[in-house]
């Protein structure tokens, strides 16, 4: 299934899931239109492809990399409703975590050549962002030939990913962006984490200025530990709103930060009553003050949780409970207006599957 959200509340949307498939989980979407949205991850060990035409979800045909143990889509970002690209990793037969990358033209899903550092043991591209059907930007992260996880970050520019140095955080044990926004092919900001050599996970933040890639300073809440920064959206040079969460007094809480166009701050956004952990996953922004965002929130059981920015404060917004779900959970949200939302996810039957979860 999926959410979407059209005008005051959030309604549950029929999504297909694969015949005779454990597995159908919905991890990344983009929408062109309220009535063009493309919803992206896997299904069991393969590529999963949902399309949203106005009226209804249908898979699309998508492929698989030749000897591929599993395969996912993480990420995914359209400029038109023939022009997409996803980002994800696959297992090759070797057992290795490679870079994965599919376009769409229109008419087809086609597998794309991504390179993989020398010595890297494991990669993975966990978000694009594209500004035309030409230039594209995944983030990730990749385990170098010493074993540290570092960042990762890719180029396409209509011919050829290439890969692009990125810096990692001075003594961070690991490091690793969870999401990037690209106003340009001059100016990207990605979002994500690292460990410092305290074993301390702190917020990460890096801006690409067309040539090179360099930190941001960004806060990390008082008191806070395991912080991470899950996904970014940026509508102007001086406006990004990032999402994702962090452990206060033993709950995981909320976290959303925001660039000025000067420096990164924290932005106090509500949890769920009664939530003992809860995260935002995804964010998507039509302006400085119209920014939706997704996750999920345990209090009991885990239901899903949507929150709106109107440019002073952040609101949570009621979210349908499935029936029958034991656990529902959204990964990404797309923004077509400030009041077209469509959000992807998944949720548990209760039966031991796992199925695609669309709200709109």
């Amino acid at each position: 299934m999926t959410f979407a959200i059209s005008g005051p509340s959030w309604v549950i949307e029929q999504t297909p899931n694969p015949a005779s498939t454990n597995t159908d989980i919905l991890r990344g979407v983009s929408c062109v239109s309220a009535k063009a949205c493309f919803a992206v991850g896997n299904s069991d060990s393969v590529t999963l492809v949902e399309h949203w035409n106005g009226t209804a979800w249908a898979t699309q045909p998508t492929l698989n990399p030749s000897g591929a143990q599993n395969s996912s889509l993480l990420g995914v970002s359209c400029t038109s409703t023939t022009a997409c690209m996803a980002a994800g990793y696959d297992t090759n037969s070797s057992g290795v975590a490679v870079t994965l990358a599919e376009a769409w033209n229109g008419a087809g899903w086609a597998l794309q050549v991504t390179p993989n550092h020398s010595g890297a043991q494991n990669s993975a591209l966990a978000s694009v962002s594209c500004t035309s059907a030409t230039a594209c930007t995944a983030v990730g992260g990749y385990d170098n030939s010493g074993g540290t996880l570092v960042t990762l970050a890719e180029a396409w520019d209509g011919s050829s990913w290439t890969i692009q140095t990125t810096p990692n955080p001075s003594g961070a044990t690991k490091s690793f962006l969870e999401g990037v926004s690209c106003l340009s092919t001059n100016l990207c900001r990605a979002v994500g984490y690292y460990f410092d050599s305290g074993g301390n996970q702190l917020t990460l933040a890096e801006v690409w200025n067309g040539s090179t890639w360099a930190i941001q300073a960004t806060p990390n809440p008082n008191g806070g530990t395991f912080v991470a920064l899950n996904s970014v959206a940026c509508t102007a040079a001086t406006s990004c709103t990032a999402v994702g969460q962090y452990n206060s007094a033993g709950n995981s809480v909320n976290l959303a930060e925001s660039w000025d166009g000067s420096s990164w701050m924290i932005q106090s956004v509500p949890n769920a009553a009664g939530s003992t952990f809860s995260t935002l996953a995804g964010v998507s922004c039509t302006s400085a003050t119209a920014c939706t965002a997704v996750g999920w929130a345990t209090a009991g059981s885990t239901q899903t949780v949507a929150e709106s920015w109107n440019g002073k404060k952040w609101s949570i917004q009621p979210t349908p409970i499935l029936s029958g779900a034991t656990g529902s959970f959204l990964d990404a949200v797309s923004c077509a207006s400030a009041k077209t939302c469509t959000a992807v996810g998944y949720y548990n039957d209760g039966s031991g599957h796992d199925l695609t979860l669309g709200e709109r």
